[in-house]
């Protein structure tokens, strides 16, 4: 490992990012600097965030450790003395208003502003006391615990400064209700945790941590590996309709960012519809904070199975949860949400007649300012379709389903397809122009002119003279044709018939962004993947069609290297793109046929006797029709 740069000098309040880079056994070398946990050995002088930022904090000399997998590397970091050290001038206690209701706890902040007029958080170094404490008491870490119905006031003190806080306490808070409780001193009624693919989890209930004197959720964050992350669920769904939001109570033991949480998705258990919307970066801290995830539109929530999930970054620490529990927050403290699709613009996109065009509802979001949150205005995305009511402006043109999926009707338009949430309107939209070409293809492809044999390696050749059932079909090796990472539908063969006979092109339809779809042949330990050098192969050849996408189409070779496996080092990928200044010019409405040698059309392909993957993207999105995809 290595850290650059190797030394860091820095005046008072100033920061410097970190790079890490850890090099292998065979000379090669890889980035870390986003994987990387931290450590300053003298916080008083230097902190380092945990994505490597550096902040000078008084002069002196700190060491910053960065260790990756038992690796470490260090740099020495020297704070300017010269510089005159800013004095604090005062301090503030938050929140304000302060209340908490009888038996509920409260979270204070105290912030000091300095003679150079920076801030800091002082929370961590300040003492605290309450004047009442038969109404309310606080920690010392600034945790307030409503006592009794009625008023006290809570002192701060930092740095030989002082701030007082009006805390009320009002009546007992209601316990919450079996319907709305995913965890509350336990799990919920039939609630259960499921991880997500590929993740690495440890969520056990925390034996000695409580919140309130409930007990609180262990959720590890893994230090190696992919990430950790899933999602709470119940086998029978729950009608949430009553509530506008899922709030839970938070800290971890260093401070971190939480990449996601959200609602609605039930990591593939089936349970109830799914209407996901997630809300990213909850910046946590070592001290217990409530955070909001607003639902966008209540009435569509009948039927939901996917409670809560979360997913982060291997950063290596300890996540607590505590009361995760669906409320209905009123105005005071939820306000209206501003609603979007498209990003906020009108995008335009064209169809097929008869074809279909799909709304990514990646690009939706609702904004909410949310009382109390430590990071409002809070955005929550990427927002299912179906909490939206889309309309056609020219039905003649296209339509529109519950679902966001827009079909070709005539040739015309533009049609504007535009949405509301809970009944109004909200900003974006899409113009969508239907050409006059038929959503399918009604002609074969062309059939091979290569003789079957050695110099063939078939994936998928069905049309009439094709490689189907020959010894150059090896279509038995493809292990899926759609797989669970894509983003996108189909892999499925699509008939063909005329009087010149039948094929069976596979058919894949891509969302407009986020658009790829994955097609793996790997097999059990490496058996099926392709060693194009030994074999002599040069060339990818596909037969193409779509009805749609006349702008960009990719496709990605991915080699897995010596290892034989995802990641390790040693993968290369290349990708090949087709235009309309390709030979021949991408087009619609006729079939292409494309000789792509592997040399020169997949840049980056290094490697090519561990062939495992083929990525097919569509930046644009649109439908394609694939057939005669081997390589000789």
């Amino acid at each position: 490992m290595s850290v650059t740069p190797a030394t860091v000098t820095l005046n008072r309040g100033g920061t410097q990012r970190l790079t890490v880079t850890g090099t292998f056994a065979d000379g090669s070398s890889r980035a870390f600097t986003s994987s990387a946990n931290y450590v300053s050995d003298t916080p008083a002088t230097a902190t380092v965030s945990a994505t490597g930022v550096v902040t000078a904090v008084a002069a002196g000399t700190a060491r910053i450790t960065a260790t990756v997998n038992g690796q470490s590397a260090t740099t020495t970091v020297t704070v300017n003395s010269s510089q005159t050290e800013p004095t604090l001038s005062s301090i503030a206690l938050g929140p304000t208003p302060a209340s908490v209701a009888k038996g509920a706890t409260l979270q204070l902040t105290v912030t000091g502003t300095f003679s150079d007029n920076t801030t800091q958080a002082l929370t961590s170094t300040a003492t605290f006391s309450s004047s009442a404490t038969g109404t309310a008491t606080v920690s010392n870490t600034g945790l307030v615990t409503g006592v009794e119905v009625g008023n006290a006031t809570i002192t701060a003190t930092a740095g030989g400064k002082t701030a007082t806080l009006a805390v009320s306490v009002t009546g007992a808070a209601a316990q919450p209700g079996a319907n709305q409780v995913v965890f509350y001193d336990g799990y919920g009624a039939g609630v259960a945790f499921a991880d997500f693919g590929d993740s690495a989890n440890n969520v056990t209930v925390d034996a000695t941590e409580t919140f309130n004197g409930r007990k609180v959720i262990n959720f590890q964050v893994t230090s190696t590996g992919n990430y950790s992350g899933g999602a709470w669920y119940t086998t029978t769904p729950r009608d949430l309709s009553a509530y506008n939001a899922l709030t839970f109570w938070a800290k971890a033991s260093k401070a971190e960012s939480l990449n996601v949480t959200g609602i609605g998705n039930d990591a593939g258990m089936g349970a109830g519809t799914g209407f996901g919307s997630e809300r990213a970066s909850v910046a946590l801290t070592t001290t217990w904070q409530k955070f909001t995830i607003p639902i966008p539109n209540p009435a569509k929530y009948t039927n939901v199975g996917g409670l809560f999930h979360v997913a982060d970054a291997p950063d290596g620490y300890t996540l607590y949860l505590a009361d995760v529990i669906y409320e209905n927050l009123g105005a005071g403290v939820l306000g209206a949400g501003v609603a979007s699709i498209a990003s906020g613009n009108t995008t335009a996109g064209s169809v097929a007649t008869a074809g279909t065009y799909n709304i990514d509802p990646v690009q939706n979001q609702v904004v909410f300012t949310v009382a109390g949150d430590p990071a409002s205005p809070v955005t929550v995305k990427p927002v299912a379709n179906a909490f939206f009511d889309f309309t056609s402006s020219n039905p003649a043109v296209a339509t529109v389903s519950a679902t966001g999926v827009v079909t070709g009707v005539g040739a015309g338009g533009p049609a504007t397809i535009s949405a509301t949430l809970g009944g109004v309107a909200v900003t974006g939209g899409y113009a969508i122009t239907v050409t006059g070409v038929l959503g399918q293809p009604t002609t074969l492809p062309p059939a091979p002119t290569l003789a079957p044999g050695a110099g063939v390696y078939s994936l998928h050749s069905s049309v009439t003279g094709g490689y189907t059932g020959t010894a150059s079909d090896q279509s038995a090796k493809v292990d899926t044709w759609l797989t669970g990472w894509s983003a996108g539908s189909g892999g499925t063969p699509f008939a063909i018939t005329t009087e010149g006979g039948t094929a069976s092109p596979r058919r894949y339809v891509f969302a407009n962004t986020a658009n790829y779809i994955g097609i793996e042949f790997i097999g059990t330990a490496g058996a099926n993947q392709i060693d194009a050098t030994a074999r002599g192969l040069t060339t990818l050849h596909l037969d193409l069609w779509t009805p749609d996408n006349a702008t960009n189409f990719q496709v990605k070779l991915v080699d897995f290297g010596a290892n034989g496996v995802f990641g390790g080092g040693d993968d290369t990928e290349g990708i090949a793109t087709l235009t309309v200044e390709s030979t021949p010019p991408l087009a619609t409405g006729t079939w292409l046929s494309y000789e792509l040698p592997l040399a020169t059309a997949f840049q980056g392909l290094a490697n090519r006797s561990h062939l495992s993957q083929m990525v097919l993207v569509a930046p644009n999105g649109g439908t394609m029709f694939i057939d005669n995809l081997y390589f000789h």
